[in-house]
């Protein structure tokens, strides 16, 4: 009996000096979401019905662009895209066409701020005035999208 005792004495001292612990250090980092701010609208300006097809381009370098800035986590970078490159624009009755919807960057990285800023984002367009385009006194209004995604 006392060769039993003996041996399970040993068997726990042994199991016990086999076993070891380490602590470790667990971490999140929370990142602010993206704020879009749309400054100005995609603009064409006021255009002539003439009885004649023709197109109208706003460069994204161009006055009439549209223009936004955006905030998000100091430092980091950023795709910016459309969603889509085309847009329809309706007076409520009527519709006109935008294609080429183009951006002036594809890709930016906040600045050092606390929340970190991105400026001067442009989009352009064409937009075609058909030759049966109806003035109805009524601005023809469309969207677009606007999309940036962290890296």
């Amino acid at each position: 009996m006392k060769k039993l005792i003996f041996l399970t004495g040993m068997m726990m001292i042994a199991t016990t000096a086999m076993a070891t612990d380490e602590s470790f250090n667990i971490r999140v980092s929370l990142i602010r979401p993206i704020e879009i701010t749309e400054i100005s609208e995609l603009n064409f300006g006021e255009q002539f019905v003439t009885g004649s097809d023709y197109s109208v381009t706003v460069a994204p370098a161009d006055s009439g662009a549209a223009t936004f800035s955006a905030t998000g986590k100091k430092n980091r970078s950023v795709s910016i895209a459309l969603v889509s490159n085309t847009a329809v624009l309706s007076d409520g009755t009527d519709n006109i066409n935008v294609t080429g919807l183009t951006l002036n960057k594809a890709t930016d990285t906040f600045s050092n701020a606390n929340p970190g800023v991105i400026s001067n984002i442009r989009v352009g367009g064409t937009v075609t005035i058909p030759a049966a385009a109806v003035d109805r006194d009524l601005d023809y209004v469309g969207t677009g999208t606007l999309r940036i995604l962290y890296n």
